[in-house]
């Protein structure tokens, strides 16, 4: 791609909240401007946290009012397809802007990270406003997936099958450590939002069915924390559960840990567990979502045979048992580095766009 090709304007909600899907922002708008593309952001609400590295000298970043303005001067133009390409990021951007028009201005795309079948019956917002948000989907010129989860449930939903393409997030990572084997105490973690899609609370019920020798660590913070730690209480395991609240870098709790445990009921895509990998660090999970597609075969770890405090507790066990095994790490990096690398990513999106 060169300099020459159309600009191309990223559409977000928000920002501010450093979890995944803005990451997995920043990562992709770096790739773009490497490969010497104009890109400019408007972010609907809120300014950037400092987690959504924007600096680049060669990208233009609107916020709040100013990015409403760059849409409603449009309004007076709408009889014309406009040039350049617009990237909706996410479900709440696209419900704001794709509705403002008759026929979008410009072609776009809608860059999907949240949608899979298990989302659904444990979010009542998304509940309400489903056929509204496929009947977006279907006014976009492609829609991007970041796993094959998020295209087969909106395919299955009724978006047209011409319209999605799947594009994994990038993953730059090396290992930043070799795997070694558990330490006794075995030192389990946890990194996530504590809300009930995340399901912190099998964690908690998991290391009550597991010996002395297991500790865990729960990172994050949300609705469901106090009630975390009064189960922790009441099962009588307080004394091996710390809470550590949100922390701005993982990877350094990462490589103190031996397993990181992933309980969410829905997943897209889950950069905790790739950088887990990075750290060689097993990770356990349910059989939900994207995860079925990510460990083992590019995460080291192991799945939960059903969502039951026995059946994750096993799956802890199995877990423990693959610290140290450098060979799967190092075939699992290999495997991110084919088909998620920046080079890779970037191959893919050029796809997209150029189709568009």
């Amino acid at each position: 791609m060169t300099p020459a090709e159309p600009r191309l304007r990223m559409v977000c909600y928000r920002l501010d909240v450093p979890a995944g899907i803005e990451r997995a922002f920043g990562n992709l708008v770096d790739a773009l401007l490497a490969e010497g593309l104009e890109v400019e952001v408007l972010v609907l609400r809120g300014a950037p946290s400092k987690h959504v590295i924007l600096s680049h000298p060669n990208l233009k970043v609107r916020c709040g009012l100013t990015a409403w303005r760059a849409q409603f001067r449009g309004l007076l133009q709408r009889r014309t397809r406009a040039s350049g390409i617009d990237i909706i990021v996410g479900l709440w951007a696209m419900m704001l802007w794709l509705p403002m028009w008759i026929r979008p201005r410009r072609p776009t795309i809608v860059w999907e990270h949240s949608l899979v079948a298990e989302r659904l019956p444990n979010d009542e917002r998304l509940r309400k406003v489903g056929r509204i948000l496929m009947w977006l989907f279907g006014r976009a010129d492609r829609v991007v997936c970041v796993s094959d989860a998020t295209r087969r449930f909106l395919s299955t939903e009724g978006v047209r099958d011409e319209l999605l393409v799947v594009v994994p997030n990038i993953v730059e990572d090396t290992l930043v450590r070799p795997g070694r084997p558990a330490a006794d105490p075995v030192r389990l973690i946890g990194m996530h939002r504590m809300t009930p899609l995340k399901n912190t609370m099998l964690s908690v019920r998991a290391l009550a069915l597991l010996g002395e020798r297991f500790e865990l660590t729960l990172l994050g913070d949300g609705v469901d924390r106090a009630t975390a730690e009064q189960l922790a209480r009441d099962l009588g395991v307080e004394q091996r559960v710390h809470f550590g609240g949100f922390i701005d870098e993982p990877i350094g709790e990462l490589l103190a840990h031996d397993v990181l445990l992933h309980p969410s009921l829905s997943e897209t895509f889950c950069l905790a567990a790739f950088e887990a990998a990075a750290a060689s660090v097993p990770v356990v999970c349910l059989t939900e979502g994207s995860l079925t597609e990510t460990v083992p075969a590019f995460v080291v770890g192991a799945r939960a045979a059903n969502s039951s405090a026995d059946a994750f507790a096993r799956a802890i066990e199995q877990a423990v048992a693959l610290c140290g095994r450098d060979d799967l790490f190092t075939a699992a990096l290999q495997r991110r580095r084919e088909t998620m690398s920046s080079g890779a990513v970037v191959r893919e999106w050029s796809r997209v766009l150029a189709g568009v």
